[in-house]
């Protein structure tokens, strides 16, 4: 059929980590974008609020804070995002039980 559209099976490349549509730079300085703790509360699925918490557990994503202002270096979102990665647990087989 001429000048029908067919569809590949082949898929774009993914695109890296927090290089969704949604989340975009809120705030450009020299050649760094970065982004507040609603943007990235909002792309990560987590409050604000559960934010602030990793920050006193010094276990969030690094931010830079200024007054009141908190901000989130979108390039530094990646690593952190791997050093939390966890691979699943393989599943322990357990000791056959006897019938005697």
């Amino acid at each position: 059929m001429a000048g029908t559209l067919v569809e590949s099976n082949c898929r774009e490349p993914k695109e890296p980590p927090l290089k969704s549509k949604t989340l975009e730079a809120e705030i450009i300085i020299g050649a760094r974008e970065y982004v507040t703790p609603s943007g990235l509360s909002r792309e990560l699925g987590v409050t604000v609020r559960t934010l602030s918490r990793w920050e006193e557990r010094r276990m969030g994503p690094p931010r830079i804070k200024i007054g009141k202002l908190v901000l989130y270096d979108l390039a530094k979102l990646p690593d952190w995002l791997e050093r939390h990665e966890r691979q699943p647990l393989e599943r322990r087989t357990s000791p056959q039980r006897r019938t005697s």
